[in-house]
């Protein structure tokens, strides 16, 4: 399925259910107070997201 979101970087099916909880990447950068358009900032991004994906697996979460 294409991205919607030229912003968004490639995610795995666990990081694009995070990411639609949020309502997609941009409110998902929005929270954290990241820029999408500054790359440093949309890597940090990236890595919240991965961080997260963890957290859910080390909790047992789908």
């Amino acid at each position: 399925m294409p991205n919607p979101d030229p912003l968004q970087p490639p995610v795995t099916p666990a990081e694009r259910k995070i990411i639609n909880e949020f309502g997609g990447w941009l409110k998902f950068m929005a929270c954290y107070g990241l820029d999408p358009l500054e790359q440093d900032e949309a890597t940090e991004g990236k890595e919240v997201l991965e961080a997260m994906v963890k957290q859910n697996s080390m909790m047992g979460k789908p």
